[in-house]
């Protein structure tokens, strides 16, 4: 599972069908659910795929990706990620 409570990034997903999000390293790879919410109260809002990309040293590595974050500028993404979000995910919606 993995979780889309930023508005900018899960209406990139949900729209477009594909976003590029900042997440731990630790973070799983492969099919899983997006979803909204908590864990103990969360609504699915599709099915994924997730493949790790980079890790992302500078918010300047992350122009590349820009298009395709929700974002309208590299700050406010970098602004929006905790601390220990330094790795670069492609999330893919999938299925229906």
């Amino acid at each position: 599972m993995i979780f889309f409570n930023i508005p900018e990034a899960r209406n990139q997903l949900m729209e477009k069908g594909l976003v590029y999000t900042l997440r731990s390293a630790s973070r799983a790879e492969g099919k899983t659910r997006a979803v909204e919410g908590s864990y103990s109260k969360h609504t699915t809002l599709c099915l994924v795929y997730i493949e790790r990309l980079v890790t992302v040293k500078h918010p300047d590595d992350l122009y590349p990706y820009l298009g395709h974050s929700g974002f309208k500028d590299v700050d406010t993404w970098w602004g929006e990620a905790t601390p220990s979000a330094r790795t670069l995910y492609r999330v893919d919606r999938y299925g229906e």
